[in-house]
């Protein structure tokens, strides 16, 4: 159990503290991208808070219960820039440990769950410019949104272009990571 701090911890509030305070949700599954969160906080600062448990109930002091890569990304980027991210946004509430996991979970789910409108998004990112920097988006992924746009090669069409297989040929497997919404578009 962590000790009690100075922090002014009360349930509904907002509140900005030292992310020296603050403890990573002790069973996090998500892994996230903190380069990519610390190069957004370099470059728009912290448009929201993160929850955090007071503790009260789980015996577990200021745990994090949604934010945690944004913890991170703070402490990283306070160790080049300490007056910078020397206090992060905390909103507070105070739940036993089935809330805690049952917030640490959703709030990890429902951001797999949601999909992309990809023309949308490249209305968005062409907006921008060249300067995509803090979108976590780059050159090479508008790239790709235009492809896309453009039509992504049918099946047959890549069959066409590559031929069909020959009895001696050699068939490797081929396991692909997909957008969501470009592997919709493939299986339509």
């Amino acid at each position: 159990m962590s000790s009690p701090t100075s922090v002014d911890a009360r349930v509904g509030t907002t509140t900005a503290v030292a992310p020296k305070e603050l403890h990573t949700y002790h069973l996090n599954p998500r892994r996230g991208d903190v380069s990519a969160i610390a190069a957004s906080l370099r470059t728009h600062g912290q448009y929201k808070p993160i929850t955090v448990n007071i503790g009260t109930f789980t015996g577990r002091r200021n745990e994090v219960l949604a934010g945690n890569h944004t913890l991170m990304a703070f402490r990283d980027l306070a160790e080049s820039d300490p007056d910078g991210f020397d206090r992060i946004k905390v909103h507070w509430v105070d739940v036993d440990d089935d809330t805690a996991a049952r917030i640490v979970a959703v709030d990890n789910r429902t951001s797999e769950l949601g999909t992309v409108d990809t023309d949308t998004l490249l209305e968005l990112l062409e907006g921008l410019g060249d300067d995509l920097a803090g979108t976590g988006y780059d050159q090479d992924y508008l790239t790709m949104l235009n492809e896309l746009a453009a039509g992504a090669p049918s099946l047959d069409d890549l069959a066409d272009a590559h031929g069909d297989p020959e009895p001696d040929d050699h068939h490797d497997s081929v396991r692909l990571s997909l957008d969501p919404e470009i592997a919709r578009r493939w299986t339509l």
